[in-house]
């Protein structure tokens, strides 16, 4: 997508964002006070939606590739330039894919939270798909990817659909914490 695209759309219909939104209640029902991050949101749509779940409006920030507001910040989810630490919450509601370094994209997201911090994400599996290379990364990649990041999964929720192009295609929606180090669990299990 780019700027042209979005500026003919006033809603994705594909592409929700309530989902991530609804995640980050499973761990933190307060929201008020926490400074979040939003990945590639496209419009100032998405930003509505963090304020109305109950962030304030000076505690959202957001970066794109391009700027359709001046909320949104360009800047690439590879290079995040925000200082370590900067973000309670991150959300990237299906933007996952479009890195060309899922890996990368993870530990970005993992050093600009803050201990205890939530990512909540989706990401689409489409192997098939030639355009965007995060489509080639599966659920157990994403996954392991988290784990070597410094995350704990709490919510891991796959969608199997038909998509547009008439192909099988996964929407795996998580929420994974990032844990505070030297910190050993009692229970070891996780998802």
């Amino acid at each position: 997508y780019n700027s042209s695209i979005t500026i003919k759309k006033s809603i994705t219909k594909s592409r929700r964002a309530e989902i991530y939104y609804k995640t980050l209640g499973l761990i933190s029902q307060d929201l008020i006070n926490k400074k979040i991050l939003i990945i590639g949101p496209r419009n100032v749509q998405e930003l509505y939606i963090a304020w109305l779940y109950g962030f304030k409006w000076k505690n959202i920030k957001a970066i794109d590739l391009y700027s359709t507001h001046p909320k949104i910040e360009i800047m690439n989810m590879n290079n995040l330039k925000f200082p370590k630490e900067s973000f309670d919450v991150v959300v990237m509601a299906n933007t996952l894919p479009y890195s060309d370094n899922t890996e990368l994209t993870i530990k970005m997201v993992s050093e600009v939270l803050t201990p205890s911090g939530i990512f909540s994400f989706g990401a689409t599996y489409y192997p098939e798909c030639e355009k965007w290379p995060g489509d080639k990364i599966d659920g157990t990649k994403i996954y392991e990817y988290l784990k070597n990041a410094g995350f704990r999964v709490f919510f891991h929720n796959p969608i199997e659909k038909i998509n547009s192009l008439g192909g099988r295609q996964t929407l795996n929606n998580f929420g994974a914490q990032k844990m505070q180090k030297n910190v050993v669990l009692q229970d070891k299990f996780s998802l």
